[in-house]
C-alpha cells in the first residue's frame, strides 16, 4: 500500500498539493504519517516535538476527517470524539499548517472551512463538560511502539453462547478439540484469542460452558470479553447480538503473533494444512487463502482427531473454491470435488478467492495494522471478509491459494448463507425482516473495481478501529504448561480510555441507509476530484490538458474529469509503441508536445499545457517536466 510522499522544496511550505495523501490515501506506514506530520508542523514553526509512531497516524487521520467533505463526517460524531478527548492534540498547529497553505495558493474555500472548523472546535458546544478548557489542549499521550511477536502465529475467532445456528457449543467443542490437538501433533506454537462479544445474560460464558483443558504444551488461550455496554452503543444492537467483524478486529489488534489467521468457531483443519501451518514458510507480503469444504452437521463431538477428520472426509456437503461454490456429487470423494472445482476456469483469470473467505485469512501482523482490520460497518457482516481480501491484495499482500490438500472444514448449520438460500433469495429476505443493514454485492463489485484501477487497498477505518484503547475483560483460559492462567485486563498498544462513553466507530458513521449502493465511492470520486480542482480550473482559463500515463490511472482521470466538464487534450506516453494510438477516445503523444518539440501538435502548445500525472513513475515523470521548466502545482500535479 502507497504510503505518503516525501516532503518537496518549492516556493510553498507544505508537499506539493498533497490533499490527496492528506484527505483520500490510507497511511500504510508509521514513518510516513511521522514524516508528513512533522512536515505540516514545521511550517507553522510548532515548538512541540512532532508526534511518532502510532500517534502520527492518529494525527493525520484525525486531520483527514476534519478536511473531508461535511457528508462523511457528522459533526455530531466529530464532536462526539472531541468531548472524550480523543482527537489528537497537535490538531490546532495542523490546521494553522493547512490554512497557510490554502492562503499561500488563493484556495479560498479551504482556507473558509479551516477557519470554520478552527471557531467550532474552540466554541462551547465542544466545551470540556465542566467548562474548564477546551478539549485541543496539549494532552500527554502513550506512544507505545508494536510490540515484537511473541508467536509465530495468532489465531482469532469470535462467539457468544447463544446457540447462533444450532448446536453452537458442540461445534465449538469440536473447533478447540481438533485445533488443539493439532497443535501438540503438529508442535504448533500459537496463541488462540477468543472474543466473546456481548456476553448471553442468561447462560454461563464461553470459559465456563466450554470443556477446557486447564494447560497445553504448545498452545496459550486468551478469552477477551466486549462487555454489552459497548455492543450497546451501535445501531442495529438490538437485532445482531455479535458483530463478528468488529470483534475479530478486537482480537486482531490485540494479538500478539507475527502472523494472524482469522477464522470461525466451527472449522477444523486438514492436517496438510496444519503442517503446512506449523512448518510451512509464510512471507510477509502474502495472503493466504484456502478451499473451504462445508461437511454434515451432526460431527461427534470427540476428542479423537483422526476420527474427526475422517467424519469430515466422508460427509463433504460441498466446496467453496476460487471459481465459485459446487454441492459434491454422487460417488464423489473430498479430492475429486476439489480437482473439479479447481479446474473451472476464471472469467478473466484475475479473480481473487473471496468464496468463504471470513473462514481463512492469513496475513502478517503488520498488513493487518496497516488495513485496520475489517470494515467496522453498522451491519450485518456481509461482504466485509471479501473486501478485505481485495484491501489486502491490491495493498501490498497478494492474494496466494494453498494446495488442493490445505483446505479447511466447515461444520454446517442453520442461520448463515449458503448457496441454496442466495439462489432462493431467503436469506436476504430474513436480513430484509430483521431489518438488518448490509454491503450489497454491487457495492462490493465497485469497491473492488476502483482497488483494481488505482492499485491500492481500500481502509474503513481510523485509527482506533478493533475498540483501541478500551480496557476489556481477559481470562487466560490456559498458558504453556510452566505458566499460570488468571484474570487480567486486555488493552492494545494505544493509551485510551476504559469501555464508558467510548465511541462506535464505522466509515459510515452517521450514515444510515443501507445497502450502499455506490453511494460510499460517489463520495470518494467528489472527494477526488475536489483535490484536483485547482489544475482543473487553470484548464478552464484557457489551457489544454494532459494526462500522463495510459494505465489504469490515466484511465480513471479520463474517466473522472467531465464531471468538472474538461475534456483532455489527449494522452501522453513515452513509448513510441503507443504514440499515435487512441485510448478512451484520445490520441496518445509523444510527451515531447509539452515543449514545442512534437511537430505540429507541439507548435500549437499555448498557452502552456497542464499535465495530470496518472502513472506509477510520477516521480520520475516530475523530473522530466521539471526539466522542462514546468512547475510542480502550477503546470503539473501528480494525484496517486
Amino acid at each position: 500500500m502507497t504510503g505518503a510522499r516525501p516532503l518537496e522544496s518549492g516556493r510553498s511550505d507544505l508537499p506539493n498539493l498533497p490533499y490527496a495523501d492528506l484527505l483520500l490515501r490510507p497511511v500504510a506506514s508509521e514513518q510516513g504519517a511521522a514524516t508528513m506530520v512533522a512536515g505540516l508542523l514545521g511550517s507553522v514553526g510548532d515548538p512541540e516535538a512532532p508526534p511518532r509512531g502510532e500517534a502520527a497516524v492518529n494525527a493525520l487521520h484525525d486531520l483527514q476527517m476534519l478536511l473531508a467533505p461535511p457528508a462523511l463526517f457528522s459533526k455530531s460524531f466529530l464532536g462526539g470524539l472531541a468531548r472524550s478527548g480523543r482527537l489528537s492534540p497537535h490538531l490546532p498547529a495542523l490546521l494553522s499548517a493547512v490554512l497557510k497553505r490554502a492562503r499561500q495558493e488563493g484556495l479560498s474555500d479551504l482556507a473558509a472551512r479551516v477557519q470554520e472548523l478552527a471557531a467550532w472546535l474552540e466554541g462551547p458546544e465542544i466545551q470540556d463538560p465542566a467548562g474548564s478548557a477546551p478539549f485541543l489542549t496539549r494532552l500527554d499521550k502513550m506512544e507505545a511502539a508494536a510490540p515484537s511477536a511473541a508467536f509465530p502465529l495468532s489465531i482469532v475467532v469470535t462467539s457468544r453462547n447463544d446457540d447462533h445456528g444450532g448446536r453452537l457449543l458442540p461445534r465449538m467443542q469440536v473447533f478447540f478439540n481438533a485445533l488443539l490437538a493439532q497443535s501438540q501433533r503438529h508442535r504448533l506454537h500459537c496463541e488462540i484469542i477468543l472474543v466473546e462479544w456481548n456476553p448471553a445474560v442468561d447462560r454461563p460464558p464461553l470459559a465456563q460452558a466450554l470443556d477446557l483443558p486447564a494447560h497445553h504444551d504448545f498452545a496459550a488461550l486468551r478469552i477477551i470479553q466486549v462487555p454489552a455496554a459497548l455492543h450497546g452503543g451501535y445501531a442495529h444492537a438490538a437485532r445482531l447480538p455479535l458483530y463478528q467483524m468488529i470483534a475479530k478486529n478486537v482480537g486482531i489488534r490485540r494479538a500478539q503473533g507475527e502472523f494472524i489467521l482469522a477464522t470461525n468457531i466451527d472449522v477444523l483443519f486438514s492436517d496438510p494444512l496444519m503442517a503446512w501451518l506449523a512448518s510451512g514458510p509464510r512471507e510477509r507480503d502474502r495472503l493466504y487463502r484456502v478451499d473451504r469444504l462445508d461437511v454434515d452437521r451432526q460431527i461427534p463431538t470427540s476428542r479423537d482427531l483422526d476420527a474427526l477428520l475422517t467424519y469430515c472426509a466422508d460427509n463433504v456437503l460441498r466446496i467453496h473454491a476460487q471459481a465459485g461454490c459446487f454441492p459434491r456429487q454422487a460417488g464423489e470423494g473430498p479430492g475429486d470435488l476439489t480437482a473439479r472445482a479447481r479446474d473451472q476456469a476464471l472469467s478473466d483469470g484475475t479473480r481473487l478467492h473471496t468464496n468463504a473467505c471470513g473462514d481463512f485469512q492469513l496475513l502478517h501482523r503488520d498488513h493487518w495494522r496497516a488495513l485496520r482490520g475489517y470494515g467496522e460497518f453498522d451491519g450485518y457482516s456481509m461482504h466485509l471478509d471479501s473486501l478485505l481480501n481485495g484491501s489486502a491484495h491490491f495493498g501490498g499482500a497478494v492474494e496466494t491459494v494453498l494446495p488442493p490438500d490445505h483446505v479447511l472444514y466447515h461444520i454446517d448449520h442453520d442461520g448463515g448463507w449458503s448457496p441454496e438460500g442466495d439462489r432462493s433469495g431467503q436469506f436476504d429476505r430474513d436480513l430484509d425482516r430483521r431489518g438488518l443493514a448490509r454491503v450489497a454485492y454491487n457495492d462490493l463489485r465497485q469497491a473492488t473495481r476502483v482497488m483494481a484501477k488505482t492499485g491500492a487497498g481500500l481502509v474503513f477505518n481510523d485509527a482506533r478501529w478493533g475498540l483501541a484503547g478500551a480496557a476489556l475483560p481477559e481470562q487466560a483460559g490456559w498458558r504453556f504448561r510452566d505458566q499460570e492462567s488468571g484474570d487480567q485486563g486486555s488493552e492494545d498498544q494505544v493509551a485510551g480510555e476504559g469501555t464508558e462513553g467510548y465511541p462506535v466507530v464505522s466509515l459510515a458513521l452517521d450514515r444510515r441507509a443501507w445497502p450502499l449502493h455506490g453511494k460510499l465511492l460517489d463520495e470518494m470520486a467528489a472527494l477526488f476530484l475536489s483535490l484536483i480542482r485547482d489544475g482543473v480550473a487553470a484548464c478552464r482559463d484557457g489551457r489544454p490538458l494532459y494526462i500522463w500515463g495510459t494505465g489504469p490511472k490515466g484511465e480513471m482521470l479520463v474517466e473522472m474529469l467531465p464531471r468538472w466538464g474538461v475534456t483532455p487534450e489527449g494522452f501522453l506516453d513515452s513509448d513510441p509503441a503507443r504514440q499515435g494510438a487512441r485510448l478512451c477516445g484520445l490520441e496518445i503523444f509523444d510527451p515531447a508536445v509539452l515543449d514545442g518539440s512534437g511537430g505540429e501538435q507541439g507548435r500549437e502548445q499555448s498557452p502552456r499545457p497542464f499535465v495530470l500525472v496518472g502513472a506509477l513513475l510520477h516521480e520520475a515523470i516530475g523530473e522530466c517536466l521539471a526539466a522542462l521548466g514546468y512547475r510542480a502545482g502550477e503546470d503539473f500535479y501528480a494525484p496517486f
